[in-house]
């Protein structure tokens, strides 16, 4: 991580203590929220601005905050359907699954 994902050169990465290279890990992580924080804000005005185009006979308007409350902050946690499945019980649901497709993919190339 520190040089790769970091970008640390290994002579300057064994030359910092453990508390310095603490504070460049934290750093980068400050960094990297920054980043996905703007990335989503940016989704949500460009989504905004979509809603925004509908007529009014369709979508009721709503102010940015609003629009930002409703559409993208969850009100539940996201809890996966199979949670408690075991890897065998998956391994089979994805075969049978897979098999499926393959089948009608065989029916659309011969036909």
């Amino acid at each position: 991580m520190a040089c790769g994902e970091i970008g640390l050169k290994v002579n300057y990465f064994y030359s910092l203590t453990p508390r310095q290279f603490f504070n460049i890990q934290a750093g980068y992580f400050k960094k990297q929220e920054r980043l996905l924080e703007n990335d989503w804000l940016q989704t949500k005005v460009l989504s905004y601005f979509v809603f925004s185009s509908i007529p009014k006979k369709k979508a009721k308007q709503k102010s940015f905050p609003d629009f930002v409350e409703a559409f993208f902050e969850t009100k539940q946690e996201y809890k996966p359907e199979r949670l408690d499945e075991n890897p065998e019980e998956r391994r089979e649901r994805l075969r049978a699954f897979f098999n499926k497709v393959d089948k009608k993919r065989d029916v659309e190339q011969s036909g």
